[in-house]
């Protein structure tokens, strides 16, 4: 068997440190990159792995192929200790490789005149470099320009919150974390379902749903969109108008982007990223929701503080790569309750970390006066006025948004100006 001595390095130094594959990964390792069968199957396998599982474990590897069990007798000769620069050595091979096979290729094809072969190549020298990560990169003033017009041409680039208020404060941008934070039963999940119902009539929407079910979810857009008490299509006790209706919602839906990725039972962090980008690989999502981040779970941390924290800032780093926004939905802690007559939450009031601040863009609280009237007639009331309030914006000013909120129908939308 023919193997590159690179990839046996950086396979056999993977296969001894599983557990961190999900960081190897992020520095751009792809199966791709192993020009070697054997060695490409193997690292294939250990992504199916993590994707099913969330972990990789060395038992998930034994197999009794001779040629598998050569693959790791060479693996085992070709440890290293620090596997960055041998990953990113890789890669570059990978990318001479594939460069010269692509001009081979072109420069091979005889239907091709001179000019054509000249252009081609240039076309895919190009395309390489668009490939390389632009972070090293240096822009000077025309560069940015550029990139600026090139922005301002591109109208769907623009992925606008589904309140016309809210939107004279930001928009979903892409490379943007944005946080609305609320206290339980508060309206956090009906808000992020209106928004992920209104936004995917016209981009891509992943919902990444960690304790409603997606039964759930279709009740709920079946309420929002039809008018009809949530309670009743809970019970199944529908007229034949309300089941037309709903007919008709359903067939509305099957031709939006909206997509629900359901992860109650597996709340890890790491598979939870890995499905969201392999979601993105099969199409390009422009905003993405988490409900709710405390929810989820990475192992090695000794307290949530710095759990929640690592976690918030993998997602910023997650929306920049994917360039799109995502949305993560919070808890608050208990301290707002205590409070006098305003239990308005503040940006300290955010549950277990203070580093999801400092990770977003723009964070948001959900507040309704009626949630602390609880035998009140107000708080029967189907109708209650939702406060937006913003209060991190990096981008922006901040202030407060009331929004209207049928409690029956979970319908969030934008009050009337006079």
């Amino acid at each position: 068997m023919i193997y590159n001595e690179l990839e046996a390095q950086v396979l056999g130094a993977i296969h001894e440190r599983l557990v961190d594959l999900p960081l190897y990964l992020e520095w751009g390792l792809k199966t791709e990159h192993f020009l070697t069968p054997e060695y490409k199957e193997i690292f294939q396998k250990m992504l199916d792995v993590l994707d099913e599982k969330g972990k990789v474990d060395v038992g998930d590897f034994t197999k009794t192929d001779e040629e598998w069990d050569l693959a790791f007798k060479l693996m085992d000769n070709c440890k290293l200790i620090n596997l960055q620069k041998p990953i990113s050595d890789l890669i570059e091979s990978y990318n001479e490789y594939w460069i010269k096979s692509e001009i081979g290729k072109i420069l091979e094809n005889e239907y091709y005149t001179l000019e054509n072969k000249v252009e081609r190549i240039l076309q895919k020298t190009n395309e390489l470099d668009v490939q390389k990560k632009e972070k090293n990169k240096v822009f000077d003033m025309k560069d940015l320009s550029n990139i600026w017009y090139q922005d301002f041409e591109d109208e769907k680039s623009i992925v606008k919150t589904p309140f016309e208020d809210v939107n004279r404060y930001f928009t979903f941008e892409p490379g943007s974390l944005v946080t609305v934070g609320a206290r339980p039963a508060m309206g956090k999940t009906a808000f992020a379902l209106n928004l992920a119902l209104q936004t995917s009539k016209n981009h891509n929407v992943l919902y990444v749903n960690l304790e409603t079910s997606n039964v759930q979810i279709m009740q709920r857009f079946l309420s929002i969109k039809t008018g009809i008490e949530l309670n009743k299509i809970k019970n199944k006790k529908l007229n034949d108008d309300e089941l037309t209706r709903i007919n008709f919602a359903v067939g509305d839906f099957q031709k939006s982007s909206f997509k629900s990725m359901s992860c109650e039972d597996n709340y890890d962090f790491n598979f939870i990223v890995r499905k969201i980008k392999k979601e993105h690989e099969r199409e390009k999502l422009n905003v993405v929701i988490i409900d709710y981040l405390t929810l989820m779970t990475a192992s090695g941390f000794q307290s949530k503080n710095y759990e929640v924290e690592y976690m918030a800032n993998r997602l910023k780093l997650l929306a920049t790569e994917l360039n799109c926004c995502i949305v993560i939905l919070a808890q608050l802690n208990r301290a707002v309750e205590t409070r006098g007559t305003d239990k308005r939450p503040l940006l300290a009031d955010l549950r277990d970390s203070g580093g999801i601040e400092q990770a977003s863009n723009v964070v948001a609280f959900l507040h309704r006066e009626d949630y602390y009237r609880k035998n009140t007639e107000e708080n029967k009331n189907d109708f209650s006025f939702l406060e937006f309030i913003i209060r991190k914006n990096r981008s922006g000013e901040l202030g407060t948004v009331t929004l209207g909120y049928n409690k029956k129908i979970q319908r969030i939308g934008g009050l009337k100006r006079d």
